[in-house]
């Protein structure tokens, strides 16, 4: 994952015209670097990514501590 398409932009440039066309890494595997400049499709990519390829689980959530300040929503 990375943030920031015009920042990554060289870097992205290089991997298609360099690496690509030298076949230093395949085509095929460009999708599995995402470059984005939205928080929420960052954290929908992470969290998809997490559930499904890693088999993580969403927990419980946690109840508020009065001892961090935290309060009952």
């Amino acid at each position: 994952m990375l943030i920031g398409t015009e920042f990554w932009r060289p870097l992205m440039d290089f991997v298609e015209t360099r690496l690509v066309a030298n076949r230093t890494i395949e085509a095929a595997d460009l999708h599995t670097i995402v470059v984005t400049d939205s928080p929420e499709r960052a954290t929908e990519t992470i969290t998809a990514i997490a559930l499904e390829q890693f088999g993580l689980t969403s927990g419980p959530r946690l109840r508020p501590r009065w001892y961090f300040g935290e309060r009952r929503r």
